[in-house]
């Protein structure tokens, strides 16, 4: 193992160089080096503390989730975020104003023309990085699943069906069936990405398992679940450009109206008129908006660019439906909004 290194906190080179060696301390390491700050704080000591270290109060990615994963996402951010951030300048004079999902600064990082998911499904090694990155960051007390468990009434649908699409592992269909019990519920992802859900739900009692089935599914093609009560699509929509976010919304119409009762669920960033929050939430949602277009070239929406895309749905579907925005609300501390759609002749 590395030599204690004497003085302050120990830099970010240092961290990361003892991550190669030591990775199964890596976070420490890491979080030290990002927000340690303590003088005379010594690398062995950080590496010496217990798993579950938390004891960090400064804006990195902290709290109470595996250790594993804060030390991944911490790396994430510092070997992917911000070298893509990077690149911004120079993608924005290569391709100017574009809209192309092959023309962002990820593109020029990683000198490929794949778009980014593509780009991941050939890089497993950074794939399974950003799996646990956005697990991470999905746990953090702005992106805490009780503020979905906690803002719907999801009691009112009775003995219904719930389709988590884009669920992943099924994180949030886990926390909402263990608090509703009469409710059934569909995981959609990739075939790939749903893979170790059916590993997830060993570990959970039976009456909450049942209730739960993984299915894979690709968002751009038609819902094959008909006539559910609730389509939910949390955090979806902000890593695709608006053409690409309308045809997922047009994917859903069929199926919903097979129940006109259906409610397409968005639980995504709604970004707030500038200086109408509080620094620090303003500070952060533009971040996200700016890493979205560096990765995706998407973006963070407005309410009005939400309505817009409902617009532009409505008016490319053939049929006599129409999706419409019936409320939204943010739950007191969430960063996310949810917004409520429905269907209407």
């Amino acid at each position: 193992m590395s030599e204690p290194i004497q003085g302050g906190a120990p830099k970010y080179s240092e961290a990361f160089a003892l991550y190669k060696a030591e990775s199964t301390f890596s976070y420490e390491a890491a979080q030290a080096a990002m927000c340690g700050r303590k003088r005379g704080k010594k690398l062995q000591t950080v590496l010496a503390k217990k798993r579950g270290y938390d004891s960090c109060r400064n804006s990195c990615t902290c709290g109470p989730r595996p250790y594993e994963v804060k030390a991944v996402a911490v790396l994430f951010l510092a070997e992917v975020i911000s070298p893509t951030a990077s690149k911004l300048v120079e993608a924005t004079e290569k391709w100017g104003n574009t809209r192309e999902k092959n023309h962002t600064s990820r593109n020029l990082l990683y000198n490929t023309e794949l778009p980014a998911f593509d780009f991941l499904a050939t890089r497993p090694d950074l794939a399974q990085q950003f799996a646990r990155h956005m697990k991470n960051s999905s746990r953090s007390p702005g992106n805490n699943p009780e503020h979905v468990v906690n803002g719907f009434d999801w009691s009112s649908l009775g003995h219904g069906t719930v389709v988590d699409v884009g669920g992943s592992d099924g994180h949030i269909t886990i926390a909402l069936a263990r608090t509703f019990p009469h409710l059934r519920f569909v995981v959609q992802d990739l075939e790939s990405t749903i893979s170790n859900g059916s590993e997830l739900l060993q570990g959970i009692s039976q009456d909450v398992a049942t209730r739960i089935t993984f299915q894979g599914y690709n968002f751009f093609d038609p819902q094959t679940v008909i006539g559910a009560n609730v389509y939910l699509f949390r955090w979806i929509f902000h890593d695709w450009c608006d053409h690409d976010a309308v045809k997922i919304l047009k994917s859903q119409v069929s199926a919903m109206s097979a129940n006109p009762a259906s409610t397409l669920l968005i639980v995504d960033i709604v970004l707030p008129e500038p200086s109408t929050v509080d620094l620090l939430e303003e500070r952060l949602l533009r971040v996200r908006d700016l890493t979205m277009m560096q990765s995706f070239n998407s973006h963070e929406r407005e309410l009005v660019d939400w309505q817009r895309l409902l617009q532009e749905t409505n008016e490319s579907d053939q049929s006599h439906w129409r999706l419409k925005l019936k409320g939204i609300h943010k739950p007191a501390g969430s960063l996310l909004s949810i917004l409520e759609v429905v269907l209407e002749k």
